[in-house]
Parts: structure tokens; sequence; C-alpha cells
């Protein structure tokens, strides 16, 4: 069973979002973070599969993605908003609709940055991310950098300039973005430590928090999330804190070619 819903992130905006329940009591409940200028609707398939092995699942669309060219102009969202406020307000729903269960993430790409960008990670017992790395355009595969490069350094400033938002779905790289998501984007892009290398994401401390289970899984074949973009991620934010590991955090790393 699936129903489509609004759910308020932690600063009150509505996004678009799916639960999917089995007709039994659920045993656990599992936040699907999805990847940057990729639907909800990409992640149906497995989330009711999920279900029906007794989990709830909500996939949900970021806000400055995916809608209207004159949604995404009036559009003020930055990147940041996705983990620090959007994938907050799910982790915050789900807990209170299901106090009693573990809740679990998994974050697809960016969906697993919400572990170290959402203030209320501590909420989640386990985690598994999917492609999640550090997306620095030099750590990407041969000769697809490159292209990437062109693609931050040029292409995504112009379009945005002209059309008040970035057409994605043109450019090649999915969904349309709003500018403020984009541009935030393309400046972690063309920072060698992507992210971590921007003085003002005061969030990267809320990682300090997640204290759950985690499992980070490289597929063999993807471009962008290489094996040294996903251990970048992994050394450079897991093992960063000044702390050792919780002894309930395991990190492990899987390939999986599709």
């Amino acid at each position: 069973m699936k129903r489509d819903l609004a759910i308020a992130a932690l600063d009150g905006e509505l996004l678009r979002a799916t639960l999917f329940e089995s007709d039994e009591e659920p045993r656990a409940a599992i936040v699907m973070s999805g990847a940057t200028a990729v639907p909800r609707r990409y992640y149906a398939a497995f989330a009711s599969y999920l279900a029906s092995c007794g989990a709830a699942v909500v996939t949900y669309d970021y806000r400055g993605s995916g809608e209207a060219p004159a949604v995404l102009r009036r559009s003020r969202a930055r990147m940041r908003d996705w983990g620090e406020l959007d994938a907050a307000g799910m982790i915050a729903w789900l807990h209170t609709r299901y106090p009693e269960l573990p809740l679990c993430l998994a974050g697809h790409s960016y969906g697993g940055h919400a572990l170290l960008l959402a203030p209320n990670s501590h909420l989640i017992s386990r985690a598994v991310t999917v492609a999640s790395f550090l997306g620095y355009w030099g750590n990407c595969a041969f000769p697809d950098n490159y292209r990437i490069y062109a693609l931050m350094k040029f292409a995504v400033p112009v379009a945005t300039a002209l059309l008040r938002y970035s057409p994605g779905s043109r450019m090649g790289f999915g969904e349309d973005l709003a500018s403020g998501v984009a541009l935030e984007w393309r400046r972690w892009v063309l920072r060698p430590r992507y992210f971590l290398d921007d003085p003002t994401l005061l969030s990267l401390r809320n990682g300090a928090n997640y204290r759950g289970d985690l499992v980070m899984l490289e597929l063999t074949d993807d471009r962008w999330a290489t094996r040294t973009a996903i251990e970048g991620l992994a050394a450079d934010i897991w093992d960063s804190f000044d702390r050792p590991m919780a002894p309930r955090c395991g990190r492990s790393f899987a390939t999986h070619s599709i």
C-alpha cells in the first residue's frame, strides 16, 4: 500500500512524499533519501519491496528539484537545505509516526550526506549509502571528469543566468534544479574536497552526532562515484572526528555491478 503525502521539512516547507506500508505491522522504518536530480518515483519499486519485507518506507522529493520552471525560478533553495532541512524533516516525521521502531536510512549518492548534515541524525540506528561520495570532478572517471568539469564550470552558470533555473533535463544530469541548488552544487564540484572546502557549511558538525551502523556500497561501473571518491568521503568525514568510532558503528565497503 502506498500513499502520496505532503510532509513538512524541518523549516515547515511541504515536500512531495510517498509512504509505502504493508498490511502488517511494520518492524522497521526507513527514510529513503535520493540522489541529486533524481525523483522519488525512481525508488518506488525498491520501496515497495522493502514494505513487503515488513518496513514502512518514505520516499520524497527535495525542494527546488523537478518542478515546473516557474516554480523553480521562485525557489530560494540551496543544496545544503536538502540535508539540513528536507532529510531532517523526513527523519523527524517518521520517528514521530513510529517512535518504537528502529529508524534506518537508505541514501543514494547525495542522500547519504543526510547523515552528515541533518541535525537529528542521532535518531537513525543504521544506514546504508549507495554511491555516496565526495563529488569533486577530479575524482570522477576519465573522460567523464572533463565533461563534468566543463558542465559545471561553464554550462551551469550560463544556463542559470539566462533561464533563472538549471535545465538539468537538457544538460544530461536529471531533473531541473533551482538556481541556488545548481550553483551551490557547482561550487562544491569544483573544490578538491567538495563541500568539506565550504567554510560556511557549519552543519557538517552534525555528522558527529551519528552513532549508528553504517555500510557504504560502491557500484563498480559508476563514473561519478568511483572508489577514490567514496573512500574520500569515508576518510575525510567518518574518520575525521576527534573521537573513536562508536562501538556499534561499522564501516564496510562492498562492490556491486549493474
